[in-house]
């Protein structure tokens, strides 16, 4: 059910103001989902993300994140031997009708995500769930929409007060994650990019972003 990356799925990713609006007038669907990541005890390893992308890569670039103080930067790059999936999206192969869940975006192994490696493989070895989230999807029409992340950014402190953001430089190509105070930044400019299912129902806000011309979390 896992295969390799394939550059044609990321380019076909709708563009983050496209996928913002998309969502907007979609329906509610979380509690279903959730369900079926709690239904297979992976709260702790998998959230459900909004498919989408803010710059387009060249056919032997990968994004890679990597974490840099209390930040978290994804960068497109050619050198991603040491790094691993952590988002997905799945497709049905015409053919055979099976479920194909392809690697979009990495995260390079260091201590930071020590637990990453683990948690992936809860999730990526867990066949029937990965039929059952696919399928969902499908039901509900949704494999363009939403994928799934392996939750790996516990090195981000995110404080009392504080959500977790992800700012855009497009002319650096770099996406920043950042623990950001919630009174320091426009909610009418935030979109919901992530969902965690910890609780017995509803879920929680996994991350948030916040597309700007030019970062300032990090260096590039």
């Amino acid at each position: 059910m896992l295969t390799s990356y394939k550059p044609d799925v990321f380019d076909s990713l709708e563009h983050f103001f496209t996928a913002r609006d998309l969502l907007g007038q979609a329906p509610d669907n979380m509690a279903e989902l959730g369900a079926i990541v709690r239904r297979h005890g992976l709260q702790k390893q998998v959230g459900i993300c909004l498919l989408h992308k803010h710059f387009d890569l060249a056919d032997n670039e990968r994004l890679v994140e990597e974490f840099e103080g209390n930040n978290a930067c994804v960068r497109p790059t050619a050198e991603y031997s040491d790094a691993i999936p952590y988002m997905w999206k799945v497709e049905q192969n015409q053919v055979s009708g099976e479920w194909v869940w392809f690697p979009l975006e990495f995260v390079r192994l260091t201590d930071a995500v020590a637990a990453t490696v683990e948690r992936s493989e809860a999730v990526v070895n867990n066949a029937e769930f990965l039929k059952e989230i696919a399928s969902k999807l499908s039901e509900l029409g949704l494999t363009e929409m939403f994928g799934i992340s392996i939750l790996h950014r516990d090195a981000i402190k995110v404080g009392e007060g504080e959500i977790l953001v992800e700012s855009t430089d497009d002319e650096a190509r770099v996406l920043t994650f950042s623990a950001v105070r919630r009174e320091d930044i426009d909610a009418a400019t935030l979109t919901q990019t992530l969902w965690q299912f910890p609780n017995a129902d509803g879920f929680e806000v996994g991350a948030m972003c916040s597309h700007c011309s030019h970062c300032t979390h990090c260096t590039h």
